[in-house]
């Protein structure tokens, strides 16, 4: 596996702002000047999450390398699963949706985006807030789910709050760990297990 790229002319190619290229350009890993640094010169993923921020990391990917983008959207949510399932465990649109999206070639975009649109439609449908968060597409959304679940135990504002931030803390760091190794090279996307609430029942990849 090797790290993820995109050069000066990808980015261009994929309508990069000029506040981002500018930005882009000032930093340490371009050294001021596109020309000197070479427009066809790769530029790690991950270099552009440090400089401009995960936003504009997840525009990066997107613009050149759909598929792995679409396998860590299916990892977050195959790390969560475990909390809709709890609420829903006959419903697998959420399941069907990561399978989908795992799928490889046969996953077209229309399909693609179907599956997602039904996994979010059977998150609304059921009941809880965990369960409605835990099949989205988004893929920080995972944070927010974990941190409700936990909340829904606590007893008292204090407590509720300092459960949402740890389990939030918690699932966050879960997932910048699993992107930037993905990013880097060092893991394949698309792995991760899809968790169920009773964990002896978790479905592998």
């Amino acid at each position: 596996m090797t790290a993820l790229t995109i050069t000066y002319h990808q980015a261009v190619k994929a309508n990069a702002c000029g506040e981002a290229l500018d930005k882009m350009r000032g930093s340490d890993h371009i050294g001021g000047d596109w020309g000197r640094f070479g427009r066809d010169t790769p530029i790690p993923v991950q270099a552009v999450w440090d400089v401009l921020g995960e936003e504009d990391m997840w525009w990066a990917l997107w613009a050149v390398d759909r598929t792995t983008y679409r396998l860590l959207t299916s990892d977050f949510a195959a790390h969560v699963h475990k909390f809709f399932d709890r609420e829903r465990p006959e419903d697998e649109r959420p399941r069907d949706a990561i399978r989908v999206t795992r799928a490889g070639d046969a996953a077209r975009d229309a399909a693609w985006g179907a599956a997602w649109a039904a996994a979010w439609a059977a998150a609304w449908d059921a009941a809880g807030d965990a369960a409605r968060g835990a099949a989205w597409a988004a893929a920080w959304a995972a944070a927010r789910v974990a941190a409700e679940d936990a909340a829904r135990a606590a007893v008292g504002d204090a407590a509720r709050v300092a459960a949402e931030d740890a389990a939030r803390a918690a699932e966050r760091d879960w997932q910048t760990q699993h992107i930037r190794a993905v990013l880097r090279g060092a893991k394949q996307p698309g792995r991760v297990q899809i968790t169920m609430h009773k964990p002896e029942e978790a479905v592998r990849p």
